[in-house]
C-alpha cells in the first residue's frame, strides 16, 4: 500500500482480493494497521491509550512510542518502540498465561487463541501456524513476536523460558 496516501483505511478496502476467504494466505501489515484504525474508532482513544492503563502501566513499561498515520493512528503492524527488557516482560506475561507479578494482566482465553494456530489447513498458509499477530515456531509449544529488523521475542513455554532479540538488522540488495 501506498504509505504517502492520506487515506489508508479507504485504500485497503479498495484493494482487490487475492483469493476468497480460506482459500490462500498472506501476511499484509495493513491488516494490522486496520484492527489498530478499528480500535481506535471503537474506543474513541488512541491504541496507545487504550493499551497504557490494561499493558503498559502493570507491566510497569514506561518508554514507549508508535509509529502513526496522518490522523494520528498507529501503524498496527510495525513501528512499535520498546526497550529490549519491556518487550521481555510482555513475553514473560504471555509465557505466565497473562500473569504478571501475580496479576492477569492479558486474558488467558485471549492469549490460548492469539498463540494457537488459526491458519491450519488455508492454503499457503505459514509452516508453524499464526495466531492473532503471533507466529508458531517449529519448536513444540513455542511462539514468537516477529517485528521488523529483527525485533523478536520467542515463548518456549517447554522449558518455561523467553528469549528476546533487538537488532536492527537491515539487509540490502546485492
Amino acid at each position: 500500500a501506498d504509505k504517502t496516501s492520506r487515506h489508508w483505511v479507504r485504500d485497503f478496502m479498495e484493494v482487490r482480493q487475492t483469493f476468497q476467504p480460506g482459500e490462500g494466505w498472506t501476511y499484509v501489515n495493513e491488516n494490522t494497521y486496520c484492527v489498530s484504525a478499528m480500535i481506535s474508532k471503537l474506543t474513541g482513544m488512541s491504541v496507545t491509550d487504550y493499551l497504557k492503563p490494561r499493558l503498559y502501566e502493570p507491566l510497569g513499561i514506561t518508554s514507549y512510542q508508535w509509529e502513526r498515520d496522518h490522523t494520528g493512528v498507529e501503524t498496527g503492524g510495525w513501528g512499535l518502540y520498546l526497550r529490549t527488557e519491556d518487550l521481555a516482560k510482555i513475553a514473560l506475561c504471555c509465557l505466565n498465561d497473562g500473569v504478571y507479578d501475580g496479576k492477569q494482566i492479558i486474558p488467558k482465553e485471549w492469549l490460548d487463541l492469539a498463540c494457537s494456530d488459526l491458519t491450519s489447513g488455508i492454503p499457503d498458509s505459514p509452516m508453524y501456524g499464526y495466531g492473532y499477530f503471533i507466529w508458531g515456531c517449529d519448536t513444540p509449544d513455542t511462539v514468537r513476536f516477529d517485528g521488523m529488523f529483527s525485533q523478536l521475542a520467542y515463548i518456549y513455554k517447554e522449558y518455561d523460558a523467553v528469549v528476546v532479540l533487538t537488532n536492527n538488522e537491515i539487509i540490502e540488495d546485492k
